[in-house]
């Protein structure tokens, strides 16, 4: 505690030094808080669902590229399943929604009742789907999610037995799902921008019980699964329980499935796991930023321990031993980081809202970003480890100086070798960050001029979802 204050009185002497310190650490530790609770909510927080880690997303495999699988290739999972507790299966598409206000275009999804089921998920409101649902054409119910519940209908209570009109087809409103079930996406959507939308609704897979297609081997009409791990079984069992299933398919039809293996991975890497290697790339470049902060705040401290020579030299010769002073040299390093990681942390919490704004709106599990105990306990870290790596500068500096006599130390005819190698590192490094910086805006620029061919002012794109019910041949 004498440490403490009396690093608070010399900070407190020095304010130009003591803000210009801390707004530096404050912007370093901020931008890495921010981008810790980016990496947080979207790869390292397990997936808003019971046993979330039992969750896995199935697809068909050809020559090691991933594929929609063939809906009775899926019956033929599910029927031999040893590994699993669930199997669903999901198809994307849009929906126009007329006759109820404006007319609009929402993504959804054509699910299995066993959807549900697997993701352990119960309905707000109402219910979900009968598994006779999933076999029985022109049952037509529908259930919505809850931000669709709330955005175009104000959470209306009594919209359960509603009807809406979508694709031009009747559909009853049954249930309104959990807003938690909208962030999976097929793999399909890292391909396609307009399938990486969150899902607005969920209707029967009933709706395609009628079609030929569906039970013929060599469509595959954008379907894929997700399934729920049986207790005690990993992924690599299941995946190759799966593969026994498909070389018993390729010998029984050799014509569809000869080639034709299973994917099995986790769900959350089929959400996020695109966005995996770009979150860490750009955590790597806010963490080397934060360590450049660090070397420039050393820097500092190396001058103002060279010009605290005599007051250090004093204190030497009044008896204060070396391990006393280096003690007392971090402790205003200690308060330095504190101020600069409490102002960090209130920036990263003022930048959540314009984070969100300029990410892609299709960014899945953004909206998961807040302020939450392991984001304190990370900025907490964060600002120790700040704090002992600018410190440990004129720490060591101090460490090997001679207290001898006053004279000898506070004389000045011995400069400090470290800071002039610390400022040559810094200088060189500078300058390659500045030409890297330099090449890529070029490059940038560049790209930004590159003829398209036309003339882009004034265009707009439009995307149009054509109901199947009155545009169902290419004539019309």
């Amino acid at each position: 505690m004498q440490d403490l204050k009396f690093a608070l009185r010399q900070l407190r002497k020095s304010p130009g030094f003591t803000v210009a310190v801390v707004l530096t650490l404050g912007v370093g530790i901020g931008i890495n808080v921010a981008m810790y609770s980016i990496i947080h909510a979207v790869l390292l927080s397990e997936l808003p669902f019971p046993e979330a880690d039992r969750l896995v997303a199935i697809s068909e495999a050809w020559r090691d590229n991933i594929s929609p699988m063939s809906y009775p290739d899926y019956l033929d999972w599910k029927a031999a399943r040893h590994s699993f507790d669930e199997i669903a299966v999901s198809r994307r598409d849009d929906f126009n929604m007329t006759g109820n206000g404006e007319p609009e275009r929402f993504s959804g999804l054509f699910v299995t009742a066993s959807y549900f089921r697997v993701l352990k998920v119960p309905p707000m409101l109402g219910r979900t789907f009968f598994d006779e649902e999933d076999s029985v054409a022109g049952v037509n119910p529908v259930v919505l999610s809850e931000h669709l519940w709330r955005t175009r209908f104000g959470g209306d209570p009594a919209i359960v037995g509603r009807k809406l009109i979508l694709n031009m087809i009747s559909y009853e409103v049954v249930g309104v799902a959990a807003e938690s079930l909208s962030i999976i996406r097929n793999p399909e959507t890292a391909r396609n921008s307009q399938g990486a939308r969150n899902a607005d609704l969920y209707a029967p897979f009933g709706f395609y019980a009628d079609r030929p297609y569906l039970h013929d081997r060599t469509e595959h009409n954008g379907f894929y699964g997700i399934a729920r791990l049986k207790r005690g079984v990993s992924i690599e069992q299941a995946r190759a329980d799966l593969n026994v299933i498909a070389r018993n398919l390729e010998i029984k039809y050799p014509d569809s499935n000869t080639g034709v293996s299973v994917a099995v991975s986790p769900l959350q890497d089929s959400i996020v796991g695109n966005y995996r290697p770009m979150l860490w790339l750009l955590e790597a470049a806010v963490a080397l930023v934060l360590v450049i902060t660090c070397a420039n705040i050393a820097s500092l401290l190396l001058v103002r321990t060279t010009a605290r020579e005599k007051e250090i030299a004093m204190r030497a010769a009044l008896g204060a031993s070396r391990g006393r002073l280096i003690r007392q040299l971090f402790s205003e390093s200690v308060v330095l980081a504190f101020f600069g990681g409490a102002l960090g942390c209130l920036l990263a919490f003022w930048s959540k809202d314009l984070i969100m704004f300029f990410s892609p709106y299709d960014f899945p599990r953004f909206q998961e970003i807040r302020l939450d105990p392991s984001m304190l306990a990370f900025t907490a870290i964060i600002t120790l480890a700040t704090s002992l790596m600018f410190g440990f500068a004129p720490a060591w500096s101090l460490s090997k100086a001679e207290f001898t006599s006053v004279s000898k130390l506070a004389s000045g005819s011995h400069p400090e070798r470290g800071l002039g190698l610390l400022i040559v590192g810094q200088v060189a490094f500078v300058c390659v960050l500045l030409i890297t910086a330099g090449l890529l805006t070029k490059t940038f620029q560049a790209l930004g001029n590159e003829p398209l061919g036309f003339n882009p002012n004034n265009l707009l794109t439009v995307g149009l979802k054509l109901p199947g019910l009155k545009y169902h041949d290419a004539p019309r």
